[in-house]
């Protein structure tokens, strides 16, 4: 997601933060390094920038956007990722094999909460879910691989 379309700049300023250098080039660096960003890509990006940025500074930042609400993560494949928050919920099929995702709307995934709120009593906070299994093409080399057992 491009920051450029989102104010964050406000967004900090309304949570009693300001827009600092260093903040700026970690937002940069997660829209530079795409959808799904680890804390080392995004380091990564960072340190190109600017050498003298320390990883802990950036990881620093990442928790503060994080606890603002600016950015989310989640767990992709075993890592964890980070993202910035779009004005709707994003969810992703995750292939466990080979590890193609699939966008998924947030209309399906509504239902099915709005259904676990109603049977748990849990008010959920489901911004970024990713799901797990195997995508069709998986499922057609797996199943050739168990008939041929």
């Amino acid at each position: 997601m491009a920051h450029e379309n989102v104010d964050l700049a406000a967004r900090l300023r309304a949570a009693g933060r300001r827009m600092t250098p260093q903040r700026q080039m970690v937002l940069d660096a997660l829209c530079a390094a795409g959808p799904h960003a680890t804390a080392e890509q995004v380091y990564e990006q960072v340190h190109r920038r600017a050498p003298a940025v320390h990883r802990a500074t950036v990881y620093r930042v990442l928790n503060t956007l994080e606890e603002l609400r600016i950015i989310e993560t989640a767990r992709v494949g075993g890592r964890l990722v980070y993202e910035i928050v779009g004005s709707e919920p994003h969810h992703h099929l995750l292939c466990r094999a080979c590890g193609a995702t699939h966008h998924v709307g947030p209309k399906p995934v509504a239902a099915l909460l709005e259904r676990l709120e109603a049977e748990s009593g849990y008010r959920l906070d489901a911004r970024h879910l990713v799901l797990e299994g195997l995508c069709p093409r998986c499922q057609e080399s797996d199943g050739e691989r168990d008939s041929s057992i």
